[in-house]
């Protein structure tokens, strides 16, 4: 524990009065002096003065030794101190990580200046849980303990001290003051009467988000190099469902948006990281409030090419297309799968595409059999797309394009007898890059681990394709052509294309008697 835990002396009016002239020289002159000392100085070099540090220590004593029924009867007093303290601690340590300081000395010195800081809040935390744990003193002061007085200030404390257990400082879980505030978060845990700390950020968790709300500027908050928003993503992912509906949703999307819009890459991906947790722990109805709005958001957002960034948003808008949309309602999907499918094609950065090939799956499946046949909208430049990936020579990308091509296989059968011959020629180029080409032909070749999995859902896609070529097949995908479409072609049949790429390459024979034997014993 941080801070001398020593019970010194106590006056016969038990310390009442000690208490209360610490509080009026503190409030009036110590916190002024504080602020000052730590906030209008250099933050590489600041120390407290003796002066200020003696006065911390002397009221951070009085709050531990002071009797009960003095200390309660100041309490809302106390509290008012607290709550500036905490506002004190946030800003500078707001302040040095802004800073992007490098040099150890400099946290060294934010910590030595936290201890102290740190020792008043513990103190003040330790009386409020003794209290807690003493029936005598609860029952005569339960007041203080009321879910409304406690309101008053755990979310501050829980703020503050999530400032350093964060980890956002560099080292911070080498420092002190971060024993000191996770020991502090647990011990608010116990006041508050949580069994865990996300029950705890739960509870407060609207709290919480107004105290970030007002507490920075959008100039400070959307800046790539602050820490407010890093702070608020650890306690709201944190948070469980239900707890983020409600009004706190609004007021949180409202903190979450403008990271979104940010040009920043690292702004921009705390933001997405939030609105991923959030858009996954709130109701579809609550979520649809604000649907205008957040799919214009993403639409805007998904502009980015920064791998770790487009993955998260991707998600959450795979996530919220899903919620907002009813069953059989594809109104915003038709908004957004056209330019999704155009910007996987445009897509010359493999990471990138590698990425939107994963994330279109959802739709995909949300879109087609057996839930609807509205993906057949979509199947001619969706196979386009992933037929063309098949030129590629990366294996992670070819392993996405040929679980895409399976997904959409299985979601849009009906129809892709149409597309046999296409899919047949596109799964044969992967399986080619695994038979064909030996290992002095590219930098790239697949190990065999990598050729095996490759070869497996080639095999598999292959299955798929010469299971469409059964007659009973041919008659579903005619009532699907007689709502609207063109009629299916006569192609090959896939065992009569396995035949003819047999005959013709003779590094691709083994494969294709394999696969003809499969389907013929």
């Amino acid at each position: 524990m941080v801070g001398d835990d020593a019970v010194g002396p106590v006056s016969p009016d038990g310390g009442s009065a000690a208490l209360e002239l610490a509080l009026l020289q503190f409030t009036a002159v110590g916190c002024d002096e504080l602020r000052d000392e730590l906030l209008s100085s250099d933050t590489r070099t600041v120390t407290h003065t003796q002066s200020v540090l003696e006065s911390l220590q002397e009221f951070t004593q009085l709050v531990r030794t002071t009797d009960a029924t003095a200390f309660f009867a100041q309490h809302k007093a106390v509290v008012a101190v607290v709550k500036e303290i905490c506002r004190i601690l946030t800003a500078y340590v707001s302040t040095v990580a802004a800073d992007q300081s490098e040099d150890v000395a400099v946290f060294l010195r934010l910590d030595d200046n936290l201890v102290p800081l740190m020792g008043f809040l513990g103190a003040f935390t330790d009386r409020m849980q003794l209290g807690k744990q003493e029936p005598s003193e609860c029952q005569a002061h339960d007041e203080v303990y009321e879910p409304k007085e406690l309101l008053r200030w755990i979310p501050f404390v829980a703020s503050a001290c999530s400032y350093i257990v964060c980890s956002y400082v560099p080292a911070a879980d080498a420092m002190r003051s971060f024993t000191e505030a996770d020991r502090i978060l647990t011990t608010c845990e116990t006041i508050a009467a949580t069994k865990s700390r996300s029950e705890l950020f739960a509870r407060y968790i609207e709290q919480l988000v107004a105290l970030f709300s007002q507490s920075t500027s959008k100039e400070a908050w959307v800046n790539q190099h602050s820490i407010p928003k890093h702070v608020l993503l650890w306690i709201t992912i944190q948070v469980p469902f239900p707890h983020l509906g409600g009004d706190v949703l609004g007021r949180l999307l409202a903190l979450v948006f403008p990271l979104i819009d940010d040009l920043h890459d690292a702004t921009q991906l705390v933001g997405a990281r939030m609105l991923h947790h959030v858009v996954h722990n709130v109701t579809s109805t609550e979520l649809r409030w604000y649907s205008n709005v957040l799919l214009e958001v993403l639409r805007v957002a998904i502009t980015s090419r920064k791998q770790d960034t487009i993955d998260v948003l991707l998600e959450c808008l795979s996530t919220a297309l899903d919620k907002l949309s009813p069953p059989s309602e594809f109104a915003h999907y038709d908004k957004l799968f056209p330019r999704l499918l155009n910007d996987t094609s445009l897509c010359s950065d493999v990471t990138i595409r590698i990425v939107f090939l994963r994330r279109l799956r959802p739709m995909i499946m949300r879109m087609g059999a057996p839930n609807s046949i509205h993906l057949i909208r979509y199947l001619q430049p969706l196979l386009k797309v992933i037929i063309a990936t098949f030129e590629s020579i990366n294996v992670p990308l070819l392993v996405e394009t040929l679980e895409t091509l399976r997904v959409t296989i299985l979601c849009a059968w009906p129809r892709i007898p149409s597309h046999t011959e296409e899919v047949f020629v596109g799964v044969m180029r992967a399986v080619a890059f695994c038979e064909v080409f030996n290992d002095a032909s590219a930098d790239q070749m697949p190990n065999p681990d990598e050729k095996a999995s490759i070869l497996a859902r080639c095999e598999d896609i292959l299955g798929l394709l010469h299971d469409l070529d059964t007659p009973g097949r041919d008659e579903a995908a005619a009532v699907v052509d007689s709502h609207g479409g063109n009629a299916n072609q006569s192609h090959a049949s896939v065992l009569e294309m396995l035949q003819d790429v047999g005959s013709g390459c003779a590094p691709l024979r083994p494969f294709c008697d394999r696969m003809r034997a499969t389907f013929c014993p």
